[in-house]
């Protein structure tokens, strides 16, 4: 079955297509690389927000957004300071 795949936008950090066939079918497949530097993860959040923002349907977000939403999901290291926890559980 043949399917059709739009470019919306994109960026250094981002891919952002429309998929499906007919008007019913569609959906938004976003892959994202998010910002590494903790000076700078502000900007992947917003970023996400903004794309939530351009349209109401199904949405799947994929990659890499360089957090963790709860402590117990790291393994040794120091610990992650829990306002970034807290910023990206609230930008999804």
């Amino acid at each position: 079955k043949e399917v059709a795949v739009t470019l919306r936008d994109k960026s250094d950090n981002f891919i952002d297509v429309f998929v499906g066939s007919g008007v019913e079918n569609y959906w938004r497949l976003t892959g994202y690389y998010g910002e590494p530097k903790w000076d700078d993860k502000h900007l992947t959040w917003s970023r996400l927000r903004e794309l939530k923002a351009v349209a109401d349907m199904p949405w799947m977000v994929i990659g890499d957004l360089n957090e963790i939403m709860f402590s117990f999901e790291k393994e040794g290291g120091n610990d992650r300071p829990a306002h970034f926890m807290r910023a990206f559980r609230e930008a999804l």
